[in-house]
Order: structure tokens, then C-alpha cells, then sequence
């Protein structure tokens, strides 16, 4: 298991714990200090547990995605809006769940290219879930702190959308020259 994996499942559970936690003392006190901390740690369980569930019970369902679907294919717009907030120097310092399903050295362009597909569309599942919070603030209150975490978390998964389109445009054209190379 990848450390990131092994980080992430740590994280899960740390914060599945706090959030039990904080519970039981809303449970018990019901005053602010424990509506906030519950509020805080559910808040920050569902972010982490959602994208536990959806990277490794939906995203496996999601394998064999049809690459050449037009939803995977980047736009010239889009090309320029990658150069603009210049992907190329920030790509390298996100993290990777599982790198395995990304080397070259264990696999072919086209199941690289394939794998690209999943994670964007794991990301763009995840992007969507990150509003879910703000259903909170109807028992919670206080809308814009649950408005304000959705919308960090969205850009965080943004920022995973944009690497998997923008590194993908890239191997698909590699993989289309080497497949002429070889056709020859």
C-alpha cells in the first residue's frame, strides 16, 4: 500500500474518531463549545470519508472508461486556461493516491490514459460531493462557514481536475505518434 493510501486511511479514521468523539459530547453538554466541535469534526469526517468512499467503492466501478468520449477531450479554450494558470510549474506538488496506476515503467500509454479518465472522473465526483456540507447549516446554522469549506474543498479537487485533462492531452498525443511510428 502506497504512503499516501496508508496517510489517507490514517486521516479517515483519526477523523472518524474525532467526529464520534464530538458527538458524544454534543450528546452529553449541548452547549456551543460541543455544537461547534461537532459541526467542525462531521464537517471535516464527511470531506475525508466522502472521498474515501467514492476513490475505492465507486471509483473501481469506474474502470474501462471509454477514453475517446468527448467528455475527455480538452478544448482549445481550455488548453489556453492551462498555460495562463501555468499547470506545467504547480502539477508536480499535488499528491498522488496511487501512483502505480500511472507509471510508465508497469503500464501501457493506453492504460495510463485510461486510469486518467477514472481519476478525473473519481475528482468530478468529488468536486460535486463537496457541497453536501452546506446541508448542515440547517441543523448547524452559520451557512457560510459550510459554504466557505464546500468551496475550498471544490477547488482543491478542481486542482486534481485540471492536472488529469492537462496530463492527459499530453500522453494521448504521445501515444497517437508512437501508434504511426509503429503502423509504419
Amino acid at each position: 500500500m502506497s504512503i499516501m493510501k496508508k496517510l489517507f486511511n490514517t486521516i479517515v479514521i483519526i477523523s472518524t474518531a474525532l467526529m464520534i468523539l464530538s458527538f458524544i459530547l454534543f450528546i452529553i453538554h449541548k452547549d456551543k463549545l460541543s455544537i461547534t466541535l461537532f459541526a467542525t469534526f462531521i464537517t471535516i469526517w464527511y470531506h475525508f470519508f466522502m472521498r474515501w468512499i467514492i476513490g475505492n467503492v465507486v471509483g473501481p466501478m469506474l474502470l474501462g472508461v471509454n477514453s475517446n468520449n468527448k467528455w475527455f477531450h480538452q478544448t482549445k479554450i481550455e488548453n489556453k486556461f492551462y498555460r495562463i494558470l501555468h499547470v506545467k510549474d504547480w502539477k508536480k506538488f499535488l499528491p498522488t493516491y496511487d501512483s502505480t496506476l500511472f507509471d510508465l515503467k508497469t503500464q501501457s500509454l493506453d492504460d495510463i490514459i485510461n486510469n486518467m479518465c477514472q481519476a478525473e472522473l473519481i475528482h468530478e465526483l468529488m468536486f460535486i460531493f463537496s457541497l453536501v456540507p452546506i446541508a448542515f447549516s440547517i441543523y448547524f446554522g452559520d451557512l457560510y462557514i459550510f459554504v466557505l469549506t464546500s468551496i475550498v474543498a471544490m477547488m482543491f479537487e478542481l486542482c486534481f481536475i485540471i492536472v488529469q485533462r492537462y496530463n492527459r492531452e499530453r500522453l494521448v498525443k504521445l501515444n497517437t505518434k508512437l501508434k504511426r511510428r509503429r503502423s509504419r
